[in-house]
């Protein structure tokens, strides 16, 4: 915690990521599904449940979400500027953000 208190807040960038589910609805015995159901089943969840869990859960692994915004701000004198990045391409979202 100290050396947070030594950082000039002018030479911080901040960013955030917005994800996303890579399909809206996940359809059951689909590949997709299928490795969802190998990765979160444990305890005998039901196909609905999983459903659920793809929905609730999915956008927060890079296996099963994609990136749909990145923003960026920094501290400058006339305030807090920032960028926003956003593209339904992934990978051209990506690059223009590089």
């Amino acid at each position: 915690m100290r050396a947070l208190k030594r950082i000039n807040i002018k030479d911080v960038l901040f960013f955030d990521i917005e994800t996303s589910t890579s399909v809206k609805e996940l359809e059951i015995d689909s590949p997709l599904f299928n490795s969802w159901e190998y990765k979160k089943r444990k305890k005998g969840e039901t196909d609905e449940e999983l459903v659920q869990m793809y929905k609730d859960e999915a956008a927060l692994y890079a296996d099963f979400g994609r990136i749909v915004c990145i923003s960026v701000g920094m501290l400058a004198k006339s305030g807090f500027k920032t960028t926003t990045f956003n593209n339904l391409d992934e990978k051209v979202l990506i690059q223009e953000f590089y």
